[in-house]
C-alpha cells in the first residue's frame, strides 16, 4: 500500500505531465487533501455515498466504479473529468461548471493565484456545500503542495511503447538540464503530438547547440 507522501508525488507527476502548471496542479491538490486526505481507498464517513482521492458520488461514483479505481485509474478518471479528454476511454464526462468563478479556459491557465484557482476548482468542479468547503483550508494544503514542489524534477509514469520510452527520456533530459517553460515551471511533456512535446524538441536542440559551440562535450 503505498503512502500519503507517495499517492501525492504519484499525483503531482501525474497532473503535471498531462501539461497542467505547477499552480493549477497544487490547487486541484490542495482540494484532494480536504476531500480524502490522498487516501484512494476511503468511503466517506457516516453515509458511505463518496469515494477515494476525490470522494466522487452518485453518478460520478458509479461511472468511476465502472472504469476502475485503483490509484491510476481514479487520476485518468480526474484528468477526464477536469478536461473532457479521454472520455470514450474513462467513461467519464466533463465536470468543471465554471458557476461564477474562472471559466475552464481560465482555470487551465493558471494565470490567477493558487487561492483564486483553488476557490475555482472547489465550487466548479467538487461542488460541496459553500457553508461546509472548508476553503482556506483547501487553498493553505494547495501554497503548500506549491511550495514543497514547485520547480522539482517531473517523473514521467512508465510507458511501454517505443514512443512512450521516447518521452520519459525526453522529460527526464528536461529534468536534468532545469529547462522551463514561460511560466517558470519545468517544462513537462504531455503527449506524442501535443504544443508540450515540439516546444521540449525546440528546447532540447538550442541546448545541444549551445553545449557543441562551447566546445565542453
Amino acid at each position: 500500500m503505498s503512502t500519503k507522501a507517495e499517492v501525492e508525488s504519484t499525483t503531482w507527476n501525474f497532473l503535471r505531465t498531462k501539461g497542467f502548471s505547477e499552480k493549477v496542479t497544487a490547487s486541484i491538490m490542495g482540494n484532494i487533501y480536504m476531500e480524502s486526505g490522498f487516501d484512494p481507498n476511503v468511503v466517506e464517513a457516516q453515509n458511505g455515498i463518496g469515494l477515494g482521492l476525490c470522494q466522487w458520488s452518485y453518478g460520478r461514483r458509479t461511472q468511476l466504479e465502472a472504469y476502475g479505481t485503483d490509484l491510476n485509474h481514479q487520476l485518468e478518471f480526474l484528468y477526464s473529468e477536469v478536461t473532457g479528454k479521454n472520455t470514450s476511454m474513462t467513461g467519464a464526462n466533463l465536470q468543471y461548471f465554471s458557476n461564477g468563478y474562472l471559466s475552464l479556459s481560465a482555470f487551465l491557465s493558471g494565470v490567477d493565484t493558487v487561492d483564486s484557482l483553488t476557490e475555482s476548482f472547489c465550487f466548479s468542479w467538487e461542488r460541496p456545500a459553500v457553508a461546509t468547503a472548508h476553503l482556506a483550508e483547501r487553498q493553505t494544503a494547495a501554497n503548500g503542495y506549491l511550495a514543497q514542489f514547485t520547480g522539482g524534477a517531473v517523473i514521467p509514469p512508465t510507458g511501454g511503447t517505443t514512443s512512450e520510452a521516447m518521452i520519459i527520456k525526453l522529460q527526464l533530459f528536461l529534468n536534468s538540464v532545469k529547462i522551463t517553460d514561460n511560466s517558470g515551471s519545468t517544462l513537462t511533456v504531455s503527449g506524442i503530438d501535443s504544443p508540450q512535446l515540439h516546444e521540449a524538441v525546440l528546447s532540447c536542440k538550442q541546448v545541444i547547440k549551445a553545449i557543441m559551440e562551447s566546445g565542453k562535450v
